[in-house]
């Protein structure tokens, strides 16, 4: 329960589509986009995604839009109890 309180306040804070170098802003540090990037460059030379499909889109040729619920789909499957 305390994980979905968690994302729960993580919606608040998100936009609902927002530009994917603003992240590390956005969450004070707490989900960095170059970990992102990191974990998207392994599922691409593994053929495989551990995002869900739609959580990143391109705009244009260096923008990338990061899709908030999607990606906090994802980041509720990484926490753990502290």
């Amino acid at each position: 329960m305390k994980d979905q309180a968690l994302v729960d306040k993580m919606k608040r804070i998100l936009p609902p589509l927002f530009l994917a170098t603003q992240i590390d802003d956005l969450t004070q540090g707490i989900i960095l986009w170059r970990t992102l990037q990191n974990l998207r460059s392994l599922d691409k030379h593994q053929k495989r995604s551990r995002f869900p499909e739609g959580t990143f889109s391109n705009c244009g040729k260096k923008k990338i839009i990061i899709n908030r619920d999607l990606l906090l789909q994802w980041w509720q499957t990484t926490l753990t109890r502290g």
